[in-house]
């Protein structure tokens, strides 16, 4: 498994340049959701959910697909020496935004598939040892 945290270096634009990502081509729908009865996002911290994957998310419901969304932690741990915000604080702030994310992602319309959200609860910062 590899972990990552805050402090680690990036990966640089022209090392993603290199990899050549600019060629892969867009997903296409109807061979990606084909038979496909759920989907499930794992998500570390609120946020990654919609960021890394809000286009899926959309494109399935869209397709009348269940989704199911895991959020391991509510990111309390993201800034350890912040000023005006609390660990408590900051986890209170990212439920009510990974709410209104959610919210937000959440198709319309007949056929629409559901929006499952599962919060695990997990130690910030202590994901790779639970």
């Amino acid at each position: 498994m590899v972990n990552f945290t805050h402090e680690d270096q990036g990966t640089s634009a022209s090392c993603w340049q290199q990899a050549g990502l600019e060629r892969i081509a867009a997903l296409d729908p109807e061979k990606l959701f084909h038979a496909m009865a759920s989907v499930i996002v794992l998500a570390a911290h609120p946020d990654d959910e919609t960021l890394g994957a809000g286009g899926l998310i959309r494109m399935a419901l869209g397709r009348g697909i269940d989704v199911h969304v895991i959020v391991c932690s509510f990111g309390e741990a993201s800034h350890p020496d912040s000023t005006t915000h609390s660990a408590a604080q900051l986890a209170a702030l990212r439920q009510a935004e990974l709410a209104e994310a959610m919210d937000t992602l959440r198709a319309q319309g007949p056929g629409s598939g559901t929006l499952h959200l599962h919060c695990l609860g997990l130690g910030d910062g202590k994901l790779a040892a639970q």
